[in-house]
């Protein structure tokens, strides 16, 4: 009798273990995603990234962390000039920060002032850094343009495209217009928080593809090589329109050995995984 109801019990907790993993629980379903207005949904899911910390501006740097943080991108960036390349840090705003006004109310911010503000103010005070952070060029588009997906954690290509034009400004001191450009638009896309809900979400927005001829006097005769996460992997497209030459590596694969004379790597992160600056040694990963 006593090992039937052990082999009971065991059956019950892995019968709840597995609808865990697989989503099926209510619980387990939900946690990640949440509602907010307007029909847009946002990422909530603790220990991938910091989205909901970074929004309430509840998670500053302390001096020492501020300090770290500049010290380890100061040794990133020797280590890629050492090998004759230039260096940029780039930071891709989170959607929360961009399309704050669609947040839920239950979502209470202390300060609009966020992590990411606090090390670029920081960097740019106390370094000779070159640090690209388009969330000033997105929040003044966002209202006359959509520039990420109400589904999605991820920027759209209007979206890339203001982070490309950001770079360009860094790498050659000019930039176009998103006024000045044009896409073609189809509702198509099934965002990554639709997959992340479990179904609670499901359904498609608009997905724009970017249409314009780039003009000779636009472009750029550089080579860049994006070492980064999803959102700079998504800016190659349109950056390739741009540059003579992109490469893209997943900071999770990068060695310092893939660097190439005469390139300039952009150590990109999305606002959310900005702790990679601080605690990943670039310069032997």
């Amino acid at each position: 009798m006593r090992k039937r109801r052990f082999s009971i019990l065991l059956a019950v907790f892995f019968s709840i273990a597995t609808s865990s993993i697989l989503g099926k629980s209510s619980c387990f379903a939900t946690e990640r995603t949440i509602a907010g207005k307007n029909g847009w949904i946002f990422y909530t899911a603790a220990g991938d990234g910091s989205t909901i910390y970074d929004y309430k501006g509840i998670n500053h740097y302390s001096p020492m962390g501020l300090e770290r943080a500049a010290n380890n991108l100061l040794a990133a960036e020797k280590a890629v000039e050492q090998r004759g390349a230039g260096f940029i840090v780039y930071i891709a705003p989170n959607k929360e920060t961009i399309y704050s006004q669609y947040m839920p109310e239950s979502i209470k911010r202390k300060t609009t002032y966020t992590r990411a503000d606090q090390l670029v103010d920081y960097l740019d005070a106390n370094t000779g850094l070159n640090v690209g952070y388009p969330k000033d060029e997105l929040l003044e588009k966002k209202n006359d343009y959509e520039l990420y997906y109400p589904n999605d954690t991820h920027w759209n290509k209007k979206g890339q495209f203001i982070g490309v034009q950001e770079l360009m400004d860094l790498t050659d001191g000019k930039k176009v217009s998103l006024d000045d450009v044009k896409f073609r638009m189809k509702k198509s896309h099934y965002g990554d928080l639709c997959g992340l809900s479990n179904g609670k979400y499901n359904f498609l927005c608009k997905q724009f593809m970017f249409a314009s001829k780039v003009k000779a006097k636009d472009k750029s005769n550089k080579k860049i090589f994006i070492v980064g996460d999803s959102f700079g992997n998504a800016m190659t497209g349109i950056a390739k329109r741009y540059y003579k030459s992109v490469r893209f590596c997943h900071i999770n694969n990068f060695h310092i050995s893939m660097v190439r004379k005469g390139e300039t790597i952009v150590w990109e992160a999305v606002e959310r995984y900005q702790d990679k600056f601080t605690h990943i040694n670039f310069s032997v990963k």
